[in-house]
């Protein structure tokens, strides 16, 4: 499965990609500067769907932290997946 972002340029592309790496450093460094923690890619994934996929992310945490919204669901080409669920 193909988790990269589908279009070329989005708001918060560069902070989905921080997140799928688990580059916290990097994604601190974006949020500091007014990057969109819930920016939402052509699929409706946001930066907490990316990080949800890399094991122990450090990633995960940092954008909890900031806020990210929890229960957004990403659209049905992508499985309907949130980003964080308790079942």
């Amino acid at each position: 499965m193909d988790l990269s972002p589908d279009e070329d340029h989005f708001p918060g592309r560069l902070l989905h990609q921080a997140a799928l790496w688990d580059n916290l450093e990097f994604l601190q460094e974006l949020l500091a500067s007014g990057a969109d923690v819930n920016a939402r890619d052509a699929n409706n994934r946001t930066a907490l769907h990316a990080a949800a996929l890399a094991e122990r992310s450090r990633c995960l945490v940092a954008l909890c932290a900031e806020g990210a919204e929890l229960d957004v669901q990403s659209d049905a080409s992508t499985g309907g997946k949130k980003a964080w669920s308790k079942d």
